[in-house]
């Protein structure tokens, strides 16, 4: 074979193999729709008084129902650490910020997503893969930050396609049923429609459908802390320091905050009894607890304490609140940011 036809085999494979992963990645993700939060933050951003950071949990935050004017950029598995370097990149872009967020519960501080999930970086790239036409607002160490997170987002990409073909494989061989209950239901709430907007920087908005009310059982809050439990072991297997290395994440941007004069506010998201009450959560929360509340004591920083909302609702029987076992609906999100509000303002909640 000549040197000509040995270039053109190999020249040949390479486009396969790019092609290939390519058309399987485009199926997996043909239905996303086009993300333009950063753009929409950066044109509302005068305006903006509050910031939601974190994990998914403080995305359960509505803003109108607090009556802010907020963005969201969290993430769905964030942790403190991306919390900080997020703040420290937009703080300056917002001179009327009053307020900022994060939703913490049982084993947040003992979470870092790159232990927790080795392989993986975070799924909300909005703030580290801008667009061209707002390149120009970023500062050069977040163009390379942004380089560095597009070359890890092919990775996890990918990752996320290989998971979901096992996910459906999975529930293909055991006809479907997720474990929720006895009946053969599913039990995952359904995503909202794909045209659905994004709300306030709410990836897809939140859950219009909460999960159905059978799936909140015992067994499901305990399979949702077993979940929970797999990822904090491994972070303080491999760093047991974590708590405190978070703790100092959150004094870090309640530091940062006092020279904007904005207040840093740490809030006890509410879950169903089951979940918050299992011996290993209370477990982390007698341990996470204190620490935060030392947190709270710097003047700038308020922790508002929810956790217990719903304990008492009949969400067993009628769920109109809950996602999952620690996740919120859209009424869930609504009641509670009004409680949340209530405690802000608890002064002059009628004038706020």
């Amino acid at each position: 074979m000549s040197s000509r036809n040995k270039i053109s085999l190999i020249l040949a494979w390479c486009g396969f193999a790019i092609c290939v992963p390519y058309l399987a990645l485009a199926v997996f993700f043909a239905d996303r729709k086009p993300d333009d939060r950063l753009e929409t933050f950066h044109a509302r951003a005068p305006k903006i008084e509050a910031l939601s950071l974190g994990s998914s949990h403080t995305r359960d935050l509505h803003f109108p129902s607090m009556g802010l004017s907020g963005y969201s950029f969290a993430d769905d598995g964030g942790d403190l650490r991306i919390a900080e370097y997020k703040l420290r990149r937009l703080v300056d872009r917002l001179p009327n910020l009053t307020h900022v967020f994060i939703a913490v519960g049982p084993g947040m501080l003992s979470y870092d997503r790159i232990l927790g999930i080795p392989g993986e970086f975070p799924s909300d790239y909005i703030l580290y893969s801008p667009s061209v036409t707002s390149m120009s607002r970023l500062r050069s160490r977040d163009i390379v930050w942004a380089l560095r997170a597009g070359l890890l987002s092919v990775r996890s990409t990918a990752l996320e396609a290989n998971r979901r073909s096992r996910e459906a494989f999975r529930r293909l061989v055991r006809g479907g049923n997720d474990g929720g209950s006895d009946d053969g239901l599913v039990c995952e709430f359904p995503d909202n429609p794909p045209d659905h907007p994004h709300e306030d920087g709410i990836l897809d908005g939140f859950a219009r459908t909460p999960i159905d009310a059978s799936c909140l059982t015992d067994a499901f809050d305990e399979k949702d802390v077993d979940r929970r439990m797999r990822t904090i072991r491994r972070v303080l297997d491999t760093e047991p320091r974590t708590p405190a290395i978070n703790a100092g994440h959150l004094r870090s941007m309640a530091n940062l905050l006092k020279e904007t004069g904005a207040e840093l506010v740490i809030v006890v998201s509410p879950t169903t009894r089951g979940y918050f009450e299992d011996p290993r959560m209370k477990e982390l929360w007698s341990i996470e607890r204190p620490m935060l509340e030392e947190v709270a004591e710097a003047d700038n920083v308020r922790m508002v304490d929810v956790h217990d909302l719903f304990f008492d609702m009949d969400y067993r029987t009628d769920n109109k609140w809950f996602s999952d076992p620690d996740h919120l609906s859209y009424q869930g999100a609504v009641e509670f940011s009004g409680a949340v509000r209530s405690e802000l303002f608890a002064e002059g909640a009628e004038g706020q």
